[in-house]
């Protein structure tokens, strides 16, 4: 079978191919990437280049290789950049979803279109997959449309939410351990939110449920996440704690303060895994299990870039 993958060198990605290769699976794979950039080759499987994503050589390259699934894990994921540069968010967010769903209804191939918790306004979360939809800020209404294009457009498709996510071992991706460990590191204090909750999922997880998804082809829409909820304050004290770190270089703010200015974020979020549990029997790594894991992969490891706690 034949699973064409947009978004090569994202930390989920590195999961998915990291964990087809230590299964030897017989998927045939062939990775998109918007830019040349390092690495050109992931786990034995090389990146190919479409620049920018540009709409023609997109659906031409689908088209050619007639893959019987398509991942879909390319976004801007910034939520403030997006606020900031909406067109841009849009092209990418939902640009893209649209090339993809149309090669899919010419060769009858399943979507699988990775997404978000802030497709949620963080009122009332964890969110089951039949809570209604309401984003606070750009990038979940972008999301939120991709998904709307996906269910209206597609054949077949799978939506997949999702939360933040931790653990990977790719060192040319980011996630929020290797940005604060790296903080740490050059002596900085690091602000974060007491008031802002969600269930981080370790992305090894992420990869075995875009795995079932991919292999099921069950329609519809799909939430994963990890098992403990909490603030994104929180979140960090437990891995400094684990980690042997001093705690006290965390400034706890609450979202009004550390979010001033920017783009809204959904306070009480999170997502409920029933539905993934009982048709795929989706159990989440226990967060003690998963978080000294996480702490070995970025140890070591630099942090070039800047993510909001």
């Amino acid at each position: 079978m034949k699973l064409l993958i947009v978004g090569a060198r994202s930390k989920t990605v590195e999961a998915v191919l990291r964990l087809l290769r230590r299964r030897r699976s017989s998927w045939e794979v062939l990775l998109l990437s918007h830019r040349w950039a390092e690495p050109m080759n992931i786990h034995g499987y090389p990146v190919h280049v479409i620049p920018a994503y540009d709409r023609q050589p997109l659906r031409n390259a689908c088209l050619s290789w007639e893959p019987e699934v398509i991942l879909n894990a390319a976004a801007l994921t910034d939520v403030d950049a997006c606020e900031q540069e909406r067109n841009l968010a849009w092209r990418v967010n939902v640009g893209i979803v649209e090339v993809l769903a149309g090669v899919c209804r010419i060769l009858g191939s399943h979507l699988l279109q990775l997404s978000s918790d802030y497709v949620f306004d963080g009122n009332a979360g964890p969110y089951p997959e039949t809570a209604r939809p309401s984003p606070l800020n750009y990038y979940g209404r972008t999301k939120l449309a991709a998904e709307n294009l996906c269910l209206a457009a597609a054949p077949s498709v799978t939506i997949l939410r999702t939360t933040q996510i931790y653990g990977t071992p790719a060192p040319w991706a980011e996630d929020v351990l290797r940005w604060a460990l790296a903080r740490v590191r050059r002596g900085e204090h690091i602000p974060a939110a007491v008031d802002v909750f969600t269930n981080p999922i370790f992305v090894d997880d992420l990869a075995r449920a875009l795995l079932c998804a991919a292999e099921h082809r069950e329609e519809g829409i799909f939430h994963v996440a990890g098992d403990m909820w909490l603030s994104r304050y929180e979140f960090l004290r437990r891995a400094f704690q684990a980690a042997g770190l001093d705690a006290s270089v965390l400034i706890p703010l609450p979202a009004e303060e550390l979010y001033r200015g920017r783009a809204p974020r959904p306070l009480r979020s999170g997502l409920c895994c029933e539905r993934a549990r009982q048709r795929w029997r989706f159990v989440p790594t226990p967060f003690e299990e998963a978080l000294p894991l996480a702490l070995y992969r970025n140890q070591a490891a630099g942090s070039s870039g800047e993510i909001t706690l």
